[in-house]
């Protein structure tokens, strides 16, 4: 999240309006002083709807730009029809509670399901997102879906971390390990229904990428 000139201007101003409170009254009000704690309660809640309404105009702008980039390399806004989500969710998210969710709001859009699609050199990319989680503990997810007419990939999930980060045993997948990469093993959970089909996949090469971006998580199935 970047700040504008203007954005982070205003932010200053919000935070050291309230933090030389003390200051301004002791020199300007002194007949106040003793109310200083009670000044700074009032400031407070006035710099917090401030800054909530700042943080609202950024994100509008921040959804803006990224409107204008995605339409600048091809994108469209597009209605997710319903029966397609299930199967457009990863498989290691289908059998948990969800909530599929716009990432990118459209103009006029507020009760349907879209998102961002783009067709070019017989590859078909869409752009969504989902909640995965129960009510207290959702996780919010950007997915980019990428299918050819050309591809046949066995089915595979790969993602770096642990339960505690929100990954997940698919069930009737089994969770595959590489005796010359222990670190690989250990960190990456790499889940298959056949695991013979992906052993080959996976190179050296490609274990060093996936634990560099830890933050990625790979689902492949057929032309997806």
């Amino acid at each position: 999240m970047k700040l504008n000139r203007r954005e982070g201007t205003l932010l200053t101003v919000l935070v050291l309006v309230w933090a030389l409170s003390p200051l301004l009254l002791h020199f300007l009000l002194p007949q106040y002083a003793d109310h200083t704690g009670a000044v700074m309660g009032v400031d407070l809640l006035v710099a917090s709807i401030a800054l909530v309404a700042l943080l609202r105009s950024l994100a509008r702008r921040l959804d803006g730009e990224c409107r204008e980039r995605l339409a600048s390399l091809g994108f469209q806004v597009v209605d997710l029809r319903h029966e397609l989500i299930p199967d457009w969710i990863p498989a290691e998210h289908r059998d948990r509670p969800r909530l599929v969710f716009d990432g990118f709001q459209s103009p006029g859009n507020t009760q349907g399901r879209s998102g961002d699609e783009r067709v070019q050199e017989g590859l078909r990319t869409s752009l969504f997102g989902y909640l995965c989680g129960r009510e207290r503990r959702r996780k919010a997810y950007i997915v980019m879906r990428i299918e050819s007419p050309l591809w046949i990939w066995p089915e595979f999930a790969c993602a770096v971390g642990s339960r505690w980060s929100g990954i997940h045993p698919i069930e009737g997948w089994e969770r595959m390990r590489f005796e010359e990469d222990p670190a690989f093993s250990k960190d990456a959970w790499l889940q298959a229904p056949q695991p013979d089909r992906i052993h080959p996949l996976f190179t050296p090469e490609l274990w060093g990428l996936v634990l560099d971006h830890p933050r990625f998580r790979v689902f492949a199935s057929d032309r997806v």
